[in-house]
């Protein structure tokens, strides 16, 4: 049997928010910002996941690159939708790097040390890419002036919809949606 995994064709030099499959309760997924490279093809994958080795923090920021970009990812997740985020000036990736490891306020910028002090304090991976979102607008990167909450609500709703049609196998490739 032979295993369909889209590539998917983004915009260049731009940002998406995206909502993949996880195990759980109706309406949660995993979230995370990606941004292309000059050609589309390829992107820059930042999440706020569980960390792996001695770090001293159970979760934080994992970076990743992806070429292509695929509807599955490499451990076969459904990507449900990449909401393209337009009035974006994409930055190095230097700077990405750095700006989305250390997004939340002070003293704990880079998150607490274990998942339970993050879930008990609201940080996830929704609400640290929604952090990105807002402090990429307060940068002057995203000029835009849709907020933190229309965004989120927007991806929220539109996802729902995509799981949905996911859930009775009528999702034939992944949502690419401009927001």
């Amino acid at each position: 049997m032979t295993f369909n995994n889209p590539t998917i064709q983004l915009v260049p030099d731009s940002i998406y928010i995206v909502t993949t499959y996880i195990m759980g309760p109706a309406g949660e997924f995993h979230w995370s910002i990606c941004i292309t490279d000059q050609t589309g093809a390829a992107a820059t994958k930042y999440h706020w996941a569980q960390l792996e080795g001695n770090t001293g923090q159970d979760e934080g920021v994992v970076v990743k690159n992806i070429q292509p970009v695929r509807m599955y990812s490499r451990t076969g997740r459904l990507t449900f939708g990449f909401f393209h985020v337009s009035q974006f000036k994409a930055p190095s990736t230097d700077y990405m790097n750095a700006f989305t490891k250390n997004i939340f306020d002070a003293p704990h910028t880079s998150g607490y040390s274990t998942i339970y002090e993050n879930r008990i304090n609201g940080l996830t991976c929704r609400t640290w890419a929604m952090t990105v979102y807002e402090k990429l607008q307060a940068a002057g990167l995203i000029t835009r002036k849709t907020t933190r909450d229309e965004i989120e609500a927007i991806v929220k709703e539109k996802t729902i919809e995509l799981a949905a049609m996911a859930g009775k196998g009528e999702l034939i490739i992944s949502g690419h949606i401009k927001i």
